[in-house]
């Protein structure tokens, strides 16, 4: 595995430290206007609308509890199928799996410490 490669969170075992690359597949990537979307919606019966909007919230949400994009994150336990206890500075943070794995990291092997 190349230093530069991203990972999903939930793919790190016990002990290893990665710093925060990005988050994954939270927002939608769709350029169209929404005007294209109405006209869309208005050739079927039913539809269903994409925010542009999706995935920023919870994304917010895990800044404000200290997982940000250049920290980095130390996995305390990673006990597949369940949910997955990481380290952040000071914060003990118990993430959903599903979660972990929209969270992109690049494995550090340098360091073990976390800032």
């Amino acid at each position: 595995m190349s230093q530069n490669e991203q990972i999903p969170l939930a793919f790190l075992t016990e002990g290893e430290v990665g710093t925060v690359a990005g988050f994954r597949g939270m927002r939608h990537q769709g350029t169209r206007s929404e005007g294209e979307y109405s006209r869309e919606a208005k050739q079927y019966r039913r539809g269903h609308l994409h925010h542009s909007d999706r995935g920023h919230r919870i994304e917010h949400r895990l800044q404000q509890m200290g997982i940000q994009v250049g920290k980095k994150i130390r996995v305390i336990a990673n006990n597949a199928p369940g949910p997955i206890l990481v380290a952040s500075g000071d914060t003990r943070i118990c993430l959903g799996r599903g979660l972990a794995m929209h969270i992109m990291v690049r494995l550090d092997t340098h360091s073990p410490e976390v800032s």
